[in-house]
């Protein structure tokens, strides 16, 4: 889970030094990281977060989550770190 704490969006260029993915992946947003996962397998699995949380993979760029959908999803990710 991430913040993000201030809008400084990049759109590198295919080619540059900061593109890494053939131009795949050219979007470059800064993000304060809150609850990351050591390794892939020890996070929360995209089925139990649309089952208990009703929210699933965003495909599009721009798109907004319901908030209280996100703070359910945030208070729940606290309690179970220990943070709440």
């Amino acid at each position: 889970m991430g913040v993000v704490e201030k809008t400084n969006y990049h759109l590198c260029t295919e080619g540059s030094e900061d593109e890494y993915f053939n131009g795949d992946c050219l979007h470059r947003l800064s993000i304060s990281w809150k609850a990351v996962a050591k390794k892939l397998s020890d996070g929360i699995k995209p089925r139990v977060v649309r089952e208990r949380f009703d929210i699933y993979h965003l495909i599009s760029t721009s798109v907004s989550i319901d908030p209280f959908k996100a703070m359910n999803l945030i208070e729940s990710i606290s309690r179970e770190n220990g943070r709440v």
